[in-house]
């Protein structure tokens, strides 16, 4: 019923697509709002002991976000097979032999007392008083392993030639833009499309 959406991650598309039969596709990327790795009791992962407790969403779609950060941190192995929706059963490799305590996302920052890190997503964090990019511990980095979870502007199939649309992307995907992005999100939304400005320097 619309003609373009800004607010959607590429997996979350990508499900609602499958799910309802709608052909949305990404025309271009916006943001990465970047789910990090929040601690009270260490500035490290370096500094992570043996059996450390780790707080994570208990949502499929968050708890596995989690698990891969996990991964592409370099703390847990996952069994490929399982894709972009792995379990905590599908860790394969714990070498800190890592505790995890699954709870609804929206209390992962309420449990940073609580546990030795907590994984928490960008608007959680945000809302909780943290600007990720400054108090994460560890953040999701720009790359391909967080592309699925790069937002998106979206479009019918059949209207990627739209002139209109792509003109409108031309303009989205600006240094002005990239600066309003930095400032009215504190740093904490960060813009992904090709060209995009490096975080930080946007202003």
């Amino acid at each position: 019923s619309i003609d373009m959406h800004s607010a959607l991650t590429e997996i979350y598309m990508d499900s609602i697509n499958e799910e309802g039969g709608y052909s949305n596709t990404t025309l271009g990327y916006t943001t990465l709002n970047p789910m990090g790795v929040f601690s009270e009791k260490i500035d490290s992962l370096d500094e992570l002991a043996d059996g450390a407790l780790v707080a994570i969403p208990d949502d499929v779609s968050n708890g596995s976000r989690a698990l891969l950060l996990l991964q592409t941190a370099g703390l847990i192995e996952l069994d490929e097979s399982k894709g972009l929706l792995p379990t905590t059963s599908d860790i394969t490799s714990n070498p800190k032999n890592l505790q995890f305590e699954e709870m609804a996302a929206n209390q992962t920052a309420r449990a940073l007392a609580d546990v030795d890190i907590s994984l928490i997503n960008n608007d959680m964090a945000t809302d909780a008083g943290y600007v990720p990019t400054q108090d994460s511990i560890y953040l999701e980095p720009v790359a391909e392993s967080s592309k699925p979870y790069y937002n998106v502007i979206a479009v019918q199939e059949d209207q990627t030639d739209n002139e209109v649309y792509k003109t409108i992307l031309e303009y989205y995907q600006t240094d002005e833009v990239a600066a309003i992005i930095d400032e009215m999100s504190a740093g904490s939304s960060i813009p992904v499309w090709e060209g995009a400005p490096e975080p930080g320097s946007a202003n």
